[in-house]
């Protein structure tokens, strides 16, 4: 993902959350450094899911798509 889908992904969680999840220059910086590897819509689709079943905000670690290496 780059900037500009980060910031869409944040834009979506603080409008699921409102007043749960402030954003600011720091959460922009550190989410877009987690997500920096990840497919936008991958991830926003995680976002939906996650939304539609939590009243609480996700953590990077509720959305992030985690790749392991492949051991002989």
């Amino acid at each position: 993902m780059n900037r500009d889908e980060t910031i869409k992904l944040l834009d979506f969680i603080s409008g699921a959350y409102p007043g749960k999840f402030p954003v600011n220059v720091n959460v922009l910086n550190v989410w877009s450094k987690a997500f920096a590897d990840q497919d936008f819509q991958s991830v926003m689709w995680r976002a939906e899911k996650f939304a539609a079943g939590n009243d609480r905000p996700p953590a990077i670690s509720n959305l992030v798509i985690k790749h392991y290496p492949v051991i002989g």
